[in-house]
């Protein structure tokens, strides 16, 4: 009687001990997929930033009246990064500084849709290649497991949506 209640708790303890192996193994199996996941959409981010970039030079160098597709391409690669790969990194510092770096292309959008008669702003191409120069660098950092690179001082004074009323832009106009 003693060998068979020995082998039944044996036997449960041995079954429990492997429903716990396999649940971590699934966890890490999980969370192996999820860096995958994350180091692709990081690869993604720095492919669609090349594309902004692009987009910027195309719309500064081409006649006013041809700026359309260029815009579109800047539009289409920010929206990319925004709506399919952002979220899916794993490091929320890197999803912030990419949200940052976004939010200066959407001034740069907005600026350049509503008043396409006006000179490219340089100070915000300045703000945005600087920006595209620290995702860069963090981003490059996080694939290769090493710290990221502390964040630069704010900007001052911010950038504006509308030319004329950033304090930056009063002088540009001359």
């Amino acid at each position: 009687m003693s060998n068979l209640l020995s082998g039944t708790i044996g036997a449960v303890v041995g079954g429990i001990l492997a429903i716990l192996a396999s649940v971590i193994a699934t966890a890490q199996q999980r969370t192996q997929a999820r860096q995958q996941a994350s180091y692709a959409a990081a690869a993604e981010i720095l492919l669609n930033i090349l594309k902004i970039k692009q987009g910027m030079w195309d719309v500064k160098e081409s006649p006013v009246d041809k700026r359309d597709l260029a815009l579109k391409e800047v539009y289409d690669a920010a929206e990319r990064i925004k709506v399919v790969h952002n979220i899916v990194l794993a490091k929320k510092e890197i999803r912030q500084r990419v949200r940052d770096l976004l939010d200066l292309v959407d001034i740069w959008y907005e600026n350049n849709w509503e008043h396409p008669g006006q000179t490219v702003d340089q100070e915000c191409n300045n703000r945005i290649a600087s920006s595209m120069n620290f995702v860069r660098a963090s981003i490059a950092a996080y694939l290769d497991n090493e710290p990221l690179p502390l964040r630069p001082p704010p900007a001052e004074p911010p950038l504006s949506p509308n030319p004329g009323s950033s304090p930056s832009s009063t002088g540009a106009a001359t």
